[in-house]
């Protein structure tokens, strides 16, 4: 059968946002997969989130979260801390510091997303959105295990 192109072409779109991301990033030592865990636990309660909802709202499996936030804990940007009910609970909050840092990168997140808004066109920019929540919404409903077998939404 065909190759299927569009299919590169989205993995390939994916790596170049996150290039440029990573540019964004690169001057205050963050890399994306940083910065969106430093995101997360900004919009999340004070007391944090525990990190197998951090790797279900980020895609990431637990081994990769747990090792994100270890670096992360290590560099000052995050505490975490077992929770008291259930010590196999482990939960990440934002430290002061990385509320800093992820103040100082954003300016630069959000420069690197608008650059791609101004490249798409807002008719392009709105189709990409669509599909990306049609995709997102039907891996969400097959579940953790499900992901690689979901078949895209209608509509």
């Amino acid at each position: 059968g065909a190759a299927p192109g569009l299919l590169w072409d989205l993995l390939r779109l994916g790596e170049r946002a996150e290039e440029a991301l990573a540019r964004a990033l690169a001057p205050v030592g963050l890399s994306p997969a940083k910065y969106r865990l430093l995101a997360e636990l900004a919009a999340a309660p004070p007391e944090g989130l525990p990190l197998r909802e951090l790797g279900r709202r980020m895609g990431r499996s637990a081994p990769d979260v747990t090792e994100l936030a270890a670096r992360l804990e290590r560099e000052g940007l995050i505490r975490r801390v077992r929770a008291e009910q259930d010590r196999r609970i482990v939960r990440a909050a934002l430290t002061p510091e990385g509320r800093r840092v992820l103040g100082a990168a954003t300016p630069g997140a959000v420069e690197a997303e608008r650059r791609l808004r101004r490249l798409l066109g807002d008719e392009g920019w709105r189709s990409l959105a669509r599909a990306a929540e049609r995709v997102e919404a039907r891996a969400r409903a097959a579940g953790p295990r499900g992901r690689d077998r979901a078949r895209p939404v209608a509509g």
